[in-house]
């Protein structure tokens, strides 16, 4: 029994060793590769910049592209939705609050309308003076039907279908994602909103934290407050997302990053590679004392503690093992550990572990500006889909009036529904409704 921990050191003695060999080949390589070929230029005053990314794509391609978005049918929205719940059969997955049957059909549309209404802001009375359905077959179809896991599991159908389209593997193979917030501006007062000039002027409002595929399919999505750390999230939806994807690398803002994630993100088998705003001014660090490495010595700022690795490596294992099979949401782990850092080993010991793989990452992006080019195109691609989220929720002047909107407080936790009203009672069934598939409503 003596030598158990000797083995299970060994271990992390194995990674350093590894890392240590990692960051010396790429400070090598990157010592010779200075210059106009890898993007990363030194000045007559020993600065370093690196060479922006300028857009690549042939004036050919932008014509094809133009050309073929002429060539696309431009269907009205219900229909489009109809053809796609023929195609994937995706509104079975919203069954019965009580029953757990899903509604077939014709009786299928009072609930297809009511998910129009929630995704486009325009809210069910407005649906209902645009459509052949009452307030109260609107009512009726969310309040029985539509919830956090109905939705996720149609979702998750949706998510599905699409890659395993041939034509999805043109954009991804579902092996890579991304992350990033949302802003909406909420018009009534919830414990859940918050004030943020920068984003809101002088409303409250909220952040949709969105994980989104390479191919590209929404995977998951969050309601966060807007004044937290977007890092605490990022876990959460690689580890959950419940789809066919199989992540192995996820990008995210400068805002969606830390020492933290980039420790985890290790521990769990993921590779994060998120794009740094000045990554020049960001520190690298190395295991032990560094060779010479001429001018790239100036980037380096300090040096790993192994000791707190070598010796937190075990409970770090525990930590993560906890994450990937759901006993604690990662989020509340990662608020945590990021409360108060400097009080607690574990939390430095997993930030140590982060400075590496931030280093190596670092190093990726100095060295290879495909690598920067990756991440950028994933990013855009990520913020296009926020901006087609901002244009589709549309109604009420995308001001969000929902006062049972379920997310984090102030402090990060869940609130609950801030609505008294239950619209089960106040609306009843709709017209021409089966109750055996209603059940008791």
């Amino acid at each position: 029994m003596t030598n158990g921990p000797v083995c299970r050191s060994s271990l992390s003695w194995t990674y350093l060793a590894e890392a240590t060999k990692r960051i010396h080949a790429q400070l090598t390589d990157l010592q010779t590769a200075i210059g106009p070929a890898s993007g990363l230029m030194l000045d007559e005053q020993g600065q370093f910049h690196l060479t922006p990314i300028e857009a690549n794509v042939p004036e050919q391609a932008k014509a094809l592209s133009r050309r073929l978005y002429r060539m696309l049918p431009r269907p009205d929205l219900p229909d489009l939705f109809r053809e796609v719940n023929d195609w994937t059969n995706l509104l079975d997955q919203a069954t019965h609050l009580n029953t757990e049957l899903p509604l077939f059909g014709s009786q299928a549309m009072p609930l297809l309308a009511a998910i129009m209404a929630m995704g486009t802001n325009l809210g069910l009375s407005a649906m209902a003076k645009a459509s052949s359905f009452t307030d109260r077959q609107l009512a009726w179809a969310a309040d029985w039907y539509l919830r956090d896991s109905t939705l996720q599991a149609m979702l998750v159908t949706l998510d599905n279908f699409i890659l395993r389209q041939a034509l999805a593997r043109f954009w991804g193979a579902g092996t890579a994602s991304s992350s990033d917030g949302l802003r909406i501006r909420l018009g009534v007062k919830t414990p859940n909103a918050q004030r943020n000039r920068e984003h809101f002027d002088d409303m409250r409002g909220l952040t949709l934290y969105l994980h989104l595929g390479d191919v590209p399919a929404p995977l998951r999505q969050q309601i966060i407050s807007t004044n937290a750390s977007e890092a605490w999230y990022v876990i959460d939806g690689l580890c959950n997302h419940e789809t066919e994807f199989n992540i192995q690398e996820h990008s995210t803002d400068t805002g969606g990053s830390s020492e933290h994630v980039f420790g985890m993100c290790h521990f769990l088998g993921f590779r994060f590679a998120p794009r740094i705003a000045a990554p020049l001014d960001r520190q690298l660090w190395t295991i032990g004392r560094p060779d010479d490495y001429g001018p790239l010595n100036t980037l380096l700022k300090g040096r790993v503690s192994t000791r707190l690795i070598v010796e937190h490596w075990e409970e770090l294992k525990r930590l993560a093992g906890s994450i990937r099979h759901g006993v604690t949401p990662s989020s509340v782990l990662m608020r945590k550990l990021a409360s108060y850092p400097r009080q607690n080993q574990l939390a430095q010991a997993l930030a140590e572990v982060g400075k590496i793989e931030q280093t190596l990452h670092l190093l990726d992006c100095y060295r290879d500006e495909a690598v920067r080019r990756r991440i950028e195109r994933r990013l855009d691609r990520h913020e296009s889909a926020n901006a087609l989220g901002r244009t589709v929720f549309f109604g009420r002047r995308g001001v969000m009036r929902d006062r049972g909107l379920s997310g984090p407080d102030a402090s990060g936790e869940l609130s609950g529904d801030c609505d008294g009203r239950d619209h089960r009672v106040e609306y009843g069934l709709p017209d021409g409704c089966d109750r055996r598939v209603a059940g008791e409503g």
